[in-house]
C-alpha cells in the first residue's frame, strides 16, 4: 500500500522527468538548427563485426556535400561512396580500413563527382570508437574543400611561373657564354674568309666549337624541358647524383656571378 510520502515523491520524480524531457527536446531543437545553418556534414558511420555498413545519422549538410537527404542516406549508405572519383576509391576504402585496424582519426581529402555539381573536393574527419559487440562507430564531419584547393592550385601556378621566370633568367646566364662563343666562331671565320687567310684546320676548330656550343645549349634545353615536365612527378628510380648535377648546371650561373664554389660529393 502506498502513502502519501510515496504519492509525493511520485509527482516529484515525475516533474524531474518532465522537466529533463523538455530540456533534452529543447537542446536537441538547438542542435537541429545549428546543424541545419552550417555548411558542413556531421555524421554518424557504423561498422559492425560483420563488415555491414551504415549510417544512422547525417545532418542536413549532407544535402549540400553528396546532395541526397539526410534520410537517403540513412537509408542507402552507398551513396557516400557512389560519387567517389574512380582514381581515389581505393585510397577512400584503404584509409577506412587503417583507421579501423590502428583505431586512429580518419582524416581524408578526396573527390567526388555529384550530379548537378560536378568535380568537389571533400574533406573528412573523424574519431573511431569501438563498442563492447565489436562495432566500430566513427563521428565526425566533412567538408567542401573546393575554393580553397582553386586557391591552392593558383598560388601553385604562381609559384611555378616565378620559379620559371628564375629559371628563364638562369637559361639566359647559361647562354651567353656559347652564344658569344659561336658568335666568335662564325665572325672569325667570316673575317678570316673576306683576308682568304682561312686555312682547313681554323675552319675545322670553328665549326667545332660551333657545334659543342649548340650541343650545349640544347642540353641546357633538355635539363629545362625535364624539370618541367608534369610526367617526371611519377615515383621512379632515380640517381640522385644525375638529378643534382643537372640542377647546378641549370643554376650554376648565378654561382659564377656571386663567386660561389659549388662542391658535390655525392656516393651512387
Amino acid at each position: 500500500m502506498k502513502t502519501i510520502k510515496d504519492f509525493f515523491n511520485l509527482l516529484t520524480y515525475r516533474e524531474k522527468f518532465e522537466r529533463v524531457s523538455k530540456e533534452l527536446e529543447q537542446n536537441n531543437q538547438v542542435f537541429q538548427k545549428l546543424t541545419e545553418n552550417i555548411p558542413i556534414m556531421l555524421y554518424q558511420f557504423n561498422l559492425s563485426p560483420d563488415g555491414t555498413v551504415s549510417i544512422p545519422y547525417s545532418s542536413k549538410g549532407v544535402e549540400e556535400i553528396y546532395e541526397v537527404s539526410p534520410e537517403d542516406l540513412k537509408n542507402d549508405f552507398t551513396f557516400s561512396f557512389k560519387y567517389i572519383h574512380k582514381d581515389d576509391v581505393e585510397i577512400f576504402e584503404y584509409s577506412i580500413e587503417e583507421s579501423a585496424k590502428t583505431m586512429k582519426d580518419w582524416n581524408l581529402e578526396y573527390r567526388v563527382i555529384l550530379p548537378k555539381k560536378g568535380l568537389r573536393w571533400l574533406h573528412g574527419h573523424s574519431k573511431p570508437e569501438k563498442l563492447d559487440d565489436g562495432t566500430i562507430v566513427w563521428y565526425g564531419f566533412v567538408n567542401d574543400i573546393t575554393e580553397q584547393k582553386q586557391k591552392d592550385r593558383l598560388l601553385h601556378q604562381q609559384s611555378k611561373m616565378a620559379s620559371m621566370g628564375e629559371m628563364l633568367g638562369n637559361i639566359a646566364h647559361q647562354w651567353r657564354q656559347p652564344l658569344s662563343s659561336i658568335s666568335t666562331a662564325s665572325t672569325g671565320v667570316k673575317l678570316q674568309k673576306e683576308m682568304n687567310c682561312l686555312s682547313d684546320n681554323q675552319l675545322d676548330f670553328a665549326l667545332t666549337a660551333i657545334n659543342e656550343s649548340a650541343q650545349y645549349l640544347s642540353n641546357i634545353i633538355d635539363d629545362f624541358r625535364d624539370f618541367f615536365n608534369p610526367s617526371n612527378n611519377k615515383i621512379s628510380e632515380f640517381l640522385i647524383s644525375n638529378t643534382v648535377e643537372k640542377t647546378l648546371n641549370i643554376v650554376n650561373a648565378q654561382f659564377v656571378a656571386k663567386e660561389i664554389k659549388v662542391v658535390m660529393n655525392i656516393e651512387d
